[in-house]
């Protein structure tokens, strides 16, 4: 069995025929990271800027549950976070410039009837669902913040006709949703790319519901990892469709981009200024937010973790100081301490040493140096990827602040805590029965082969070199695959009887 056959898959049928526990009185499903929205591909190879192609399976799934009958249980569907993404939304016309955040709600309401055309099959379904009389609460994710704007609130209200005592919840203010022992929240809170400044976004929405002008000082500024998408990922993706498909996207996508084209690396400066960014929004290793506008504000010193050191030297010097030595580059590493903690650090320094070399290296087409690259590639991928990334029950280390987290928060009380954001499905015991739980992502994925983490460096290198070559090719048909995957919590008075994370299937298994 692979890690991919571990989540329990569930047919249409299933869904709508599902067997609930005896004694459960509110039952919850919770999907996340839909991200709908984007140019969809045509019919001549253009895959578009949607990362969601399987919209006619979830209003397939939304179905199924709206045909639920409504009363005992109460029937709950959280979709909690990216459900829309206007990141992945064309720039305005004649500006030619990707926008990382909409600082106008009435452009806002152009992109979301945009989207909302755009898939009209799942927002039938989700107004089906709701005039069923089932309840419908949305959390806030980092790709769709334009859904805290009351009048885009109002819009999608009207859109699934919806108004009035039946409101749709919305949890729009940096708060987690708390439903009974189970806390669910989108999870970027905990990724210091991508920390939200609510308080950025009540001070815009105050001045803007009294016509008033924003005073400099008080400008919102979206997190860094938004600045990525609307600067780095959008205006290359038309060329490599695949770089916000891979995961993990930071150990894989970046070294594979650079092997693929060099010349890349002029626009990868910017991720170095972005990184900086991240370190002073960094989570403590308790899991609390230092940025000020998400109940954080510590001062911010650097973790001591080896991933974000190798990656951080990695960018500071391939870009500001362009004539260190990789022997140089290599002795601003803790070497002593990093012998001393063991394998796994070692791995990632040489990585980091791998990642310098492709951001450093010649950038010519010669057979010798694009061999070089591909043996840099491979150092980097296996040092910082994991073949056990789609593990449902692995957490790998890049993951760690999501943990740490979910640790606190079960600490606090919970029985479960889910997140979404990462797009990686999970489902990890913790102490006496306490789970953590991700609701994975129902956009398309990409995944490194096995073959890549061969003992065998021959046969490790061939795998990485078919898989890049299918990638400068785009014959993604080979290499993506969909795992739409939902959390489904059971509970009576309030305390779970069961949680567990499944895939939705169209027929039987």
């Amino acid at each position: 069995m692979t890690n991919l056959d571990r989540v329990a898959k569930v047919s249409r049928e299933g869904v709508k025929g599902e067997q609930d526990h005896a004694m459960t009185d509110h039952l919850v499903y919770v999907i996340s990271d839909l991200h709908l929205g984007g140019k969809p591909g045509d019919e001549h190879g253009d895959r578009g800027f949607a990362m969601c192609t399987q919209g006619a399976k979830l209003a397939d799934f939304i179905g199924c549950l709206a045909e639920k009958p409504a009363g005992a249980p109460l029937l709950e569907l959280v979709i909690a976070g990216d459900f829309l993404d206007f990141l992945a939304e064309e720039p305005p016309e004649g500006s030619g410039r990707w926008l990382s955040w909409q600082p106008d709600p009435d452009q806002a309401k152009i992109v979301f009837h945009r989207i909302v055309e755009r898939n009209a099959d799942v927002f039938r379904a989700l107004s089906k669902f709701h005039q069923a009389g089932h309840r419908l609460t949305l959390l806030l994710g980092n790709h769709d913040l334009e859904l805290c704007y009351p009048a885009i609130q109002r819009e999608l209200e009207n859109v699934l006709s919806a108004p009035g005592a039946n409101r749709i919840r919305f949890i729009y203010d940096g708060q987690s949703y708390q439903v009974g022992d189970t806390i669910i929240e989108h999870g970027n809170r905990y990724d210091a790319f991508n920390i939200v400044d609510h308080d950025g976004l009540r001070r815009m929405r105050s001045l803007q519901s009294r016509h008033e002008l924003m005073p400099p000082t008080w400008r919102y500024e979206p997190p860094p990892g938004s600045r990525l998408v609307a600067e780095i990922v959008n205006p290359i993706k038309n060329e490599f469709p695949f770089i916000d498909l891979l995961k993990p996207q930071g150990a894989a996508a970046v070294p594979i981009l650079l092997a693929l084209k060099p010349q890349v690396r002029t626009q990868l400066a910017k991720l170095a200024a972005l990184a900086l960014q991240k370190w002073r929004r960094h989570c403590d290793e308790t899991g609390i937010p230092r940025h000020v506008g998400d109940a954080g504000g510590a001062p911010c010193v650097p973790p001591d973790h080896p991933e974000d050191e190798g990656l951080h030297w990695a960018l500071d010097h391939a870009f500001h100081h362009e004539k260190q030595s990789r022997s140089g580059f290599l002795s601003h590493f803790k070497i002593s301490n990093l012998l001393k903690n063991g394998g796994h650090e070692i791995a990632v320094m040489e990585g980091a040493v791998s990642l310098f070399h492709l951001l450093t290296g010649p950038t010519s087409a010669t057979t010798e140096e694009r061999e070089n690259r591909h043996n840099a590639l491979l150092d980097a991928v296996r040092a910082w990827a994991d073949r056990r990334t789609f593990d449902l029950e692995y957490e790998q280390p890049s993951e760690r602040h999501y943990l740490a987290a979910a640790r606190r928060l079960i600490g606090s009380g919970f029985r479960n805590v889910v997140f979404g954001h990462t797009h990686l499905a999970r489902n990890i015991d913790l102490a006496n029965g306490k789970k953590y739980i991700n609701s994975g992502t129902w956009a398309d994925l990409i995944r490194l082969p096995d073959g890549v983490f061969d003992d065998d460096a021959n046969s490790a290198r061939q795998s990485l070199n078919e898989f890049v070559e299918a990638i400068r090719n785009k014959n993604y048909d080979k290499l993506i695959f969909r795992r739409p995957t939902f959390a489904r919590i059971e509970q009576q008075a309030q305390e779970t009887v069961k949680a567990s994370v499944e895939e939705f299937q169209d027929q039987a298994v």
